[in-house]
């Protein structure tokens, strides 16, 4: 199931669609609950078939083990934590560098955890973004937006690459936007655009 999520576009998507409706659908703080571990095991189980597979991509071998750019930041980010400066490359993007240094540090160095919490930090976005659409918009169109990044962010779920950085921050800012628009709240906006 795990990797269907991750690469295949079957039966599972629908039904995965289908259980995140119907939590979005159950009210106060028990839909809350059910709501965001839906959404947070959505974007878990794509990582998991990745690891329990060991599939191999273009900037990943074996499941685990970053190339080419990847490879890069990952290294970056051990030099950044070892009080050496960025290289070229990872100079042109460095907050995504920056943040798998402290992700890196915090896990004691482990790429696994590290890129488990850029997961479950993504899927945390992304959970705030569609109870923002829901709030104006009703659950269909939430859940709707919900899986449409979830389609994009799955191939990218796992690899240390500054995309996690950017579907985070992205979705994040978006809901922040949405929730400004629709309060009228130019913190809210001004955060957002931030």
């Amino acid at each position: 199931v795990s990797m269907s999520l991750r690469t295949g576009f079957g039966l599972v998507i629908p039904l995965a669609a289908l259980v995140i409706y119907l939590a979005f659908r159950i009210p106060n703080r028990l839909g809350d609950f059910l709501s965001m571990a839906a959404t947070l095991s959505l974007f878990a189980m794509p990582l998991a078939g990745l690891w329990a597979s060991g599939q191999s991509q273009s900037t990943i071998l074996s499941g685990l083990i970053p190339l080419f750019d990847a490879e890069t930041y990952y290294m970056d980010a051990l030099r950044l934590m070892n009080g050496s400066p960025f290289s070229i490359f990872s100079a042109r993007r460095p907050l995504f560098g920056s943040l798998l240094a402290v992700v890196l540090t915090l896990t004691g160095r482990n790429l696994m955890a590290a890129l488990a919490v850029l997961t479950f930090l993504t899927g945390l976005a992304c959970y705030y973004t569609a109870r923002e659409i829901q709030r104006t918009h009703g659950a269909e169109i939430a859940v709707f937006m919900l899986m449409v990044i979830f389609l994009f962010y799955r191939a990218h779920s796992g690899i240390s690459m500054s995309e996690n950085l950017g579907v985070m921050l992205g979705t994040l800012g978006f809901g922040l936007l949405w929730r400004g628009a629709s309060a009228k709240s130019l913190s809210h906006l001004w955060f957002g655009l931030l």
